[in-house]
């Protein structure tokens, strides 16, 4: 017996059919969006990083083609940003959980966390720098500023505050309350004494952020703002004329003007202040054989180096600038494309243009000693600017150039040791002649105190002129041994070795070619120069 419930069975048809084209309309969703007219706007991920371009596919292996293809799509579909962001909607407004890009603070406020440029772990103190690496840093721009100083041009350190420094009232009240010592506070506080002249803008930063934002809300918040670069730009031109009195009396405060912009981000809609010049007629790029001699010779970075004259200043000596700096004095900017992009409308991040006939603009991290003594020989500046932002602190200054760093230590007047055959049982005080090793050597140093730090440092230059291989130097102190392997032709080093502040320290170095080769013990050239005539690199 069968039982009625008063409907008829259910027709697969019609769901089947709405099915079928719900699929088809989700496979056909990637084609359809690459139509300019259905295309979706992407949103601003404020990705650190250039995304992948189209392959020159005729140019390439089939196998490296199909890899370079498979990256250009995946940082190219359609619908990526809007996927991404709805990720980190979910992670971060839904489930609290940062997605290693910015952490959530008060009234909306986004702050950069990603990788070692965490700058909240920065704030709370979790990730200082060792004293080894704030001497060497010391050291580094010291002896920096003595050889740019010895060629008669004038040295500017520049920092740049992170969001948290400037604004810690927009952090969660559990991170205000684990606040510890930055890295910024480190660094100011081991250049104290130092003859570098620093350019720290926080306190100002600080002082007129009630006047106007400086950093965004949303967008891009690793950066100050247009307004933030004004700011700084205004107080960058200020030191710059303390440093050369002589300079154009030009306004350029009259020649920085904002203008406010919509920026689509991940999570909203946010208003973008930029920084735009006026009365840049007289400004044009001019990329001299000499100057783009200079550029191949220089590590590549995301920043290519551009050269910007005024014809309105005469050409002489002195009047060019040098700007290294990174991507804070990169962003923020709405007039001109970047260098490459549109030759005919220059495009700068700062008004030194207007006070030099010359203004040349590379990243720090290409800014090797061979390419700054290049540019001195050929623009014959007066000023190197130095920027570095706040949140870069940890990265590792891998163009701290030893034998600038000896010459540092030496300006400091750091107990430091030269590794000359004076030691040998068989030889005698030699600085001018090079010393021929062919076999294991022993050295005895003469003693020293260490310094406050508890250091002694030893210095020399090893440059081999036969055979191949390496040569390992290795430096003991008592209980302690530092070692050093060479494998370049020609090298400078510097080594600290641990004592006991105040402690007398006698120290042996030992020399060990690796393989058969000729090698000379030499002096740094700089540090001969500077005990020689108080300078070093003269021009």
């Amino acid at each position: 017996m069968s039982r009625s419930h008063g409907f008829a069975p259910h027709s697969p048809g019609l769901f089947a059919r709405s099915l079928t084209v719900v699929f088809v309309l989700l496979l056909a969703a990637p084609v359809l969006a690459l139509l300019p007219a259905l295309r979706p706007a992407p949103l601003d991920l404020q990705e650190n990083r250039p995304l992948a371009p189209w392959p020159d596919l005729a140019a390439m292996p089939l196998a490296e083609a199909s890899r370079a293809v498979e990256l250009y799509v995946a940082d190219h579909f359609p619908f990526r940003t809007h996927l991404v962001a709805a990720y980190i909607m979910v992670m971060e407004r839904w489930l609290g959980v940062p997605v290693d890009a910015h952490l959530l603070g008060k009234h909306g406020e986004l702050f950069f966390v990603m990788s070692d440029e965490n700058t909240v772990r920065d704030y709370m103190g979790m990730r200082p720098l060792a004293q080894d690496e704030l001497l060497r840093r010391r050291a580094y721009l010291t002896g920096l500023q003595a050889w740019c100083e010895g060629q008669g041009v004038a040295y500017l350190f520049m920092l740049g505050p992170n969001k948290t420094t400037i604004h810690p009232e927009w952090l969660p009240d559990w991170i205000q309350d684990q606040q510890g010592q930055t890295r910024q506070e480190q660094f100011l506080a081991m250049m104290a004494g130092t003859p570098v002249p620093v350019l720290d803008v926080s306190s100002e930063f600080v002082e007129r952020k009630d006047q106007g934002r400086l950093f965004n809300v949303l967008s891009d918040t690793a950066h100050w703002n247009g307004r933030g670069l004004r700011l700084a730009n205004e107080l960058l031109v200020g030191a710059v004329r303390r440093r050369l009195p002589g300079l154009p009396d030009v306004d350029t405060s009259a020649r920085m003007h904002l203008r406010d912009e919509r920026a689509v981000t991940v999570y909203d809609e946010d208003v973008v202040p930029l920084l735009v010049f006026s009365d840049a007629l007289s400004l044009r790029y001019d990329h001299t054989p000499a100057f783009l001699a200079t550029v191949a010779a220089m590590p590549s970075i995301w920043l290519k180096p551009y050269r910007i004259v005024n014809d309105a200043l005469p050409q002489k000596q002195g009047s060019a600038v040098l700007f290294a700096t990174d991507s804070y004095f990169s962003t923020h900017v709405g007039q001109g494309g970047m260098p490459g992009t549109d030759k005919d409308t220059p495009w700068f991040p700062t008004p030194l243009p207007y006070l030099f006939h010359t203004f040349v603009h590379f990243h720090h991290d290409a800014m090797t000693r061979p390419a700054l003594e290049r540019f001195f020989r050929d623009e014959q500046p007066a000023l190197l600017v130095h920027a570095y932002a706040e949140r870069s602190m940890l990265w590792p200054w891998h163009l701290m150039d030893p034998e600038l760093m000896a010459l540092g230590e030496a300006v400091l007047g750091s107990p430091l040791l030269e590794l000359t055959r004076a030691g040998t049982a068989e030889g005698k005080p030699v600085v001018d002649e090079p010393w021929d090793i062919r076999e294991p050597t022993v050295i005895s140093l003469p003693e020293a105190v260490a310094d406050a730090h508890g250091r002694v440092l030893v210095t020399g230059r090893v440059q081999r002129i036969a055979g191949g291989g390496s040569i390992r130097l290795a430096i003991r102190g008592g209980a302690e041994e530092m070692a050093v392997t060479f494998d370049n032709e020609d090298e400078v080093f510097c080594v600290a070795v641990p004592g006991t502040p105040g402690t007398p320290v006698r120290l042996t170095a030992a020399l060990a070619p690796q393989s058969e080769g000729r090698w000379l013990l030499l002096e740094p050239e700089l540090l001969r120069q500077f005990r020689q005539n108080g300078t070093a690199g003269g021009r």
